[in-house]
C-alpha cells in the first residue's frame, strides 16, 4: 500500500508543477506561492481526519524550519516554471532534492552507500544532457535563470526533506499542515513588507482556478506521501515519490505541448534511474 501511495503522491506532485507552470505564465509566482500554501493548509486538516496524527515537540520545531525552507524553494521553483520549460526545471530540482537527505544522513554520521554515488553521478549527467543546447551555446537567459532557480528551488526542497526524513512516524499529518502553515505566514510577511505583487490570486485573470488546483495537488501529495512512508518500505516508496519529474514532463508535454529534445530525454531517463538509486540507498 505504501508504494501506491507513493505512486500518487509522485503523479499529484506532478500535477501541482503543471498548472504552477501554466499559472505563473499570467500571475506574479509569489501571488501563486501564497495561494497555493493556503489551498494546501485548508486541505491538510481535512487529510488529517482519516490519519491519527500526534502533536510532537521536536517535530513542532524541524517541521517550522522546514516550512520556511519549503516555501522558498517552491517560490524559486514557481518562478523557474515562469520562464523556463518544464523539461529543463524539473530534472534539476529532482536530483538536488534528492541529495538533501543524504548529505544531511552524511552530516549525522551515515555513511553513503555506493548505489547513492553512482545516482548522483547519473544526476548530475542527467542535469548536463538536459540542460545544454546544441548549435546555439550552452542555452539561452530565459533558461540560464531558470536553471538558477530551479538549482535554488532543488536545493530547498533538498533542506526540507532532509528535516522531514528526521521526524517520528508517529506524528502522521501534522507537519505537513505546520509546514504548509508557516510556508504561508513567511510569504505573507514577504508580502507586507515589498506590496510588489498581490497577496492571493482572488481574481479569474490572476489565475485564480489553476492557482487552487496547485494548492490541492500539492497537498494531497505531501499526505499522500507522509501515509506512504508510514504505510510501506520507505526505500521503495521514495523512489517511486523521487519520479514526479517524470510525471512533471509527461503531464506538461501531454497538456501544455511542450516538446522534448532527443538529448532531454536521455537526460530524463539518467536524472530518473540516478534519484531512483539515491532513493534506495
Amino acid at each position: 500500500m505504501g508504494i501506491i501511495f507513493g505512486i500518487i503522491a509522485a503523479f499529484l506532485l506532478g500535477a501541482s508543477d503543471v498548472t504552477a507552470a501554466r499559472t505563473t505564465r499570467s500571475a506574479p509566482a509569489i501571488t501563486v506561492t501564497r495561494t497555493a500554501l493556503a489551498v494546501s493548509a485548508v486541505v491538510v486538516p481535512i487529510l488529517m481526519l482519516f490519519k491519527q496524527s500526534r502533536w510532537i515537540a521536536s517535530d513542532v520545531m524541524l517541521a517550522s524550519w522546514s516550512g520556511v525552507f519549503l516555501c522558498l524553494a517552491l517560490l524559486m521553483l514557481y518562478r523557474a516554471y515562469a520562464i523556463a520549460p518544464m523539461g529543463l526545471v524539473a530534472p534539476t530540482t529532482s536530483v538536488l532534492m534528492a541529495l538533501g537527505p543524504l548529505v544531511a544522513g552524511v552530516f549525522f554520521g551515515d555513511s553513503i552507500a555506493a548505489l547513492a554515488w553512482i545516482g548522483m553521478a547519473l544526476g548530475l549527467v542527467g542535469i548536463i544532457f538536459t540542460t545544454y543546447e546544441r548549435g546555439s551555446g550552452p542555452m539561452n537567459s530565459d533558461a540560464r535563470r531558470g536553471l538558477i532557480f530551479a538549482l535554488l528551488a532543488g536545493s530547498g526542497f533538498g533542506v526540507a526533506f532532509a528535516m522531514m526524513a528526521r521526524m517520528d512516524e508517529a506524528s502522521g499529518l501534522t507537519p505537513v499542515l505546520i509546514q504548509r502553515f508557516v510556508g504561508m505566514v513567511v510569504l505573507v510577511g514577504i508580502g507586507l513588507v515589498q506590496r510588489d505583487a498581490p497577496q492571493f490570486a482572488l481574481r479569474a485573470e490572476q489565475g485564480r482556478s489553476t492557482a487552487v488546483l496547485t494548492g490541492l495537488f500539492a497537498g494531497c501529495a505531501m499526505a499522500a506521501g507522509q501515509l506512504g512512508f508510514a504505510e510501506g518500505p520507505k526505500g521503495p516508496v521514495g523512489v517511486a515519490i523521487s519520479q514526479f519529474a517524470a510525471a512533471a514532463v509527461l503531464l506538461a508535454v501531454v497538456f501544455m505541448g511542450e516538446r522534448l529534445r532527443p538529448q532531454q530525454l536521455v537526460g530524463l531517463a539518467a536524472t530518473g534511474v540516478g534519484v531512483a538509486l539515491m532513493a534506495v540507498a
